[in-house]
């Protein structure tokens, strides 16, 4: 039974999300009629669970959760009493499903990892989460899954056990907070860093030094459009640091991310524009600005298609800012984001835990660079507000007096 305590936290995280299904049923005309559907031969039940004797106590899933994927878990566990540890491979969206083998897992207590190489994406990255013991050496993703119905009462109620479910796994509050926050239209995938810090693994394997303070940032060049479709996007190694510097206006941030393999260096400035307005009209002015050795293969950035944008797998869903306008120097662009509502929006964007860039070469490739934020770009990030909070309302230029 579901504790009365938890009930205004699960309704509250409910509510956090139900507006995507909320739309869904909002999109339909008023008084429209479901047109039957055309008869279907059944599917057969889902059976994506493979047991290999030479593994007694494994259970692998390779494919996709969906109907009909609990009974057949539940088959293989009868069929094979000795498992204590699933390797998952697969994805899934089917809620019901899901909730079913994840709380088994659960109860079970039963070990799960993703093998390198491997991914496991929504329902299967459930799966995986309610593992007491997990490991994760390939590809983890995550999202709330939704029931398949446009009844909001119905899918309020199916909301709020799933993320009771999620809730009762042992899971840390940024790892939690990473599942409640990304709807089923997104993924969110976590880095090499993200799981050792949040405790995606447990027990949390050794990471490498420095893994709580290094951000991790990587660029991934798209491939070119005549390139074979499958073709892996190339991804380079990139360094990032934060500053707090002193502009024109009063403070900036300062984001510098350099890629060593492709001589890119990329530097974003935010500030406070103008720096001395009055509070509730104080506006934010994004500039980037991106270099390229001579020579370089794209022929240098001749686009910026998104600032600050990225609405699936690094955001948890949160979206960015658009429009951003050349200044007429070479690979460089602002975006001015305005008025009282943009003000706290931009906040929350910038300290989320990643920042991607859009770039397009002049060649017509594009690229995009993925910076997670970490401790020392959160703490910049705090520190610049704090300081243009604290900015007092300019005096208003005095008009000209009427002749």
């Amino acid at each position: 039974m579901r504790p009365d305590r938890s009930r205004p936290l699960l309704a509250a995280l409910a509510a956090f999300v139900l507006a995507i299904v909320f739309g869904v049923a909002a999109s339909a005309p008023a008084g429209a009629q479901p047109a039957s559907p055309p008869a279907k031969t059944p599917a057969a039940p889902a059976n994506p669970w493979v047991f290999d004797a030479s593994e007694p106590t494994v259970l692998r899933l390779d494919g996709t959760i969906a109907a009909g994927s609990a009974d057949a878990f539940e088959a293989a566990l009868a069929a094979h009493p000795g498992i204590t540890t699933l390797v998952l491979r697969g994805d899934g969206a089917s809620q019901a499903e899901t909730i079913a083998i994840a709380t088994r897992v659960r109860d079970l207590r039963l070990s799960t990892r993703i093998e390198a190489g491997d991914y496991c994406y929504l329902a299967c990255g459930i799966v995986f989460l309610a593992g007491p013991e997990r490991v994760a050496e390939g590809i983890l993703c995550v999202a709330v899954l939704f029931a398949d119905t446009v009844d909001l009462e119905r899918a309020q109620l199916d909301l709020a056990d799933f993320i009771e479910l999620v809730m009762s796994f042992d899971l840390t509050p940024e790892l939690l907070s990473s599942v409640v926050e990304t709807s089923s239209g997104g993924a969110y995938c976590f880095s090499p860093h993200e799981i050792a810090r949040f405790g995606v693994d447990a027990p949390v394997r050794n990471a490498p030094d420095g893994w709580n303070a290094t951000p991790y940032a990587v660029l991934y060049e798209q491939p070119h459009e005549d390139a074979p479709e499958g073709t892996a996007w190339p991804s380079f190694t990139a360094v990032s640091h934060w500053s707090l510097e002193e502009g024109t206006n009063g403070p900036e941030i300062r984001l510098v991310a350099e890629v060593p393999d492709l001589g890119i260096t990329v530097t974003v400035t935010i500030a406070a524009d103008p720096a001395v307005t009055d509070r509730d009209n104080r506006g934010t002015l994004v500039t980037l600005r991106a270099e390229t050795p001579e020579g370089f293969h794209g022929g240098g950035i001749g686009t910026l298609d998104a600032l600050l944008s990225r609405v699936n797998e690094a955001t948890a869903g949160i979206g960015g800012f658009y429009d951003a306008r050349p200044t007429g120097n070479p690979g460089e662009f602002t975006v001015h984001v305005e008025g009282d509502l943009a003000w706290p929006f931009a906040r929350v964007h910038f300290s989320r835990r990643w920042l991607s860039f859009i770039l397009g070469y002049e060649t017509g490739s594009r690229n995009e660079l993925l910076i997670e934020v970490g401790e020392e770009g959160r703490a910049v990030i705090d520190q610049a507000y704090t300081a243009w909070d604290a900015m007092a309302p300019a005096t208003p230029p005095a008009r000209p007096a009427k002749q």
